[in-house]
């Protein structure tokens, strides 16, 4: 597709409730405005010079889908990012718009526009991969030579993310994608793409994920009994131990919840991985700000008791 060969990525709505390829204008004006602040939001951290500056982004709507891309410096004949189009005349000055693409300016505008949806994308996979937006600190990373990043999850499993997308996403707030994930529902998924070494990339917002980019506030407190600064003890399963990010997890009832150590590494606990014991934790609902909001605990770990030898079996 000519747009798509075009553009540096898109935004993508599907599903039955758009099989016409329509969509409200109230929902459009939404996905459109907060596309158009997190595309701005991350060409400005790579370029604070283009703040309060403007620019387009082309929309296509087909049968089945909504879809929004976001363009290179040049699309179809006519500019689209202004910002970088009057910054090039402004350093150019007595040069045609032309001789200053044919300087190779037209290409670092391009890799400006490919890295802001690059990022989107790893964004939201980073989120998907953690359950939670990407934000704060994050235990346990690892930098490799080849400029990655390998992101730990609860259960010790990896992503891994080019270091210069983790720098732009790793501060943002965690109420990015809100407005434009408020749209999707059970009948309505978002797709971002993107290309990178030009291979396409992607990741999918839906139904199940959605409450990471869009929270509801009503969800229910998981284990409301267990209240932010308490000290339980409670009885379970070490289910997984991690010495890399520092954690196990405690299967307690029908929930797996994360555990670090009050002092020291979980290393002193590895006898208990993968056996019942009686945990002794501080209860932790902070979110990577500080903010005592967090719907599942975590827990602090004094101490662990074990309560028999005998392995788990797998569920």
């Amino acid at each position: 597709m000519a747009h798509e060969e075009l553009s540096a990525g898109y935004f993508r709505f599907a599903g039955n409730s758009l099989d016409q390829g329509y969509m409200g204008a109230r929902q459009q004006a939404t996905a459109l405005g907060n596309i158009d602040s997190i595309v701005r939001m991350l060409l400005i951290k790579q370029d604070p010079s283009l703040k309060r500056r403007d620019f387009e982004i082309p929309v296509l709507v087909k049968p089945g889908s909504w879809e929004a891309f976001v363009g290179l410096a040049v699309l179809g004949g006519w500019r689209l990012a202004r910002p970088f189009y009057d910054r090039f005349m402004e350093r150019a000055a007595d040069r045609s718009a032309d001789k200053v693409f044919e300087s190779g300016d037209e290409e670092a505008v391009n890799k400006q526009i490919r890295l802001v949806m690059s990022t989107i994308t790893y964004y939201v996979n980073t989120a998907s991969h953690l359950k939670r937006a990407p934000g704060g600190s994050i235990a346990g990373i690892i930098v490799h030579e080849n400029g990655t990043i390998a992101i730990p999850n609860d259960e010790g499993e990896f992503f891994y993310v080019p270091l210069e997308c983790f720098r732009l996403f790793i501060d943002l707030n965690p109420n990015l994608l809100r407005d434009i994930s408020s749209i999707v529902d059970e009948q309505c998924t978002l797709t971002i793409g993107a290309i990178e070494n030009q291979q396409k990339i992607r990741a999918t917002i839906d139904h199940q994920n959605k409450s990471i980019f869009c929270p509801n506030e009503s969800d229910e407190m998981i284990l409301p009994e267990l209240q932010h600064g308490d000290e339980v003890t409670l009885e379970g399963e070490i289910v997984r131990g991690h010495s890399i990010n520092n954690s196990l997890g405690f299967r307690y009832g029908d929930y797996t919840l994360n555990c670090t150590s009050r002092q020291g590494s979980v290393v002193q606990y590895k006898e208990a991985v993968f056996s019942r014991c009686r945990l002794t934790a501080v209860v932790d609902r902070r979110n990577a700000k500080g903010d005592v909001v967090l719907v599942k605990p975590k827990l602090a770990i004094i101490e662990i008791v074990t309560l028999d030898d005998n392995l788990l079996r797998d569920r």
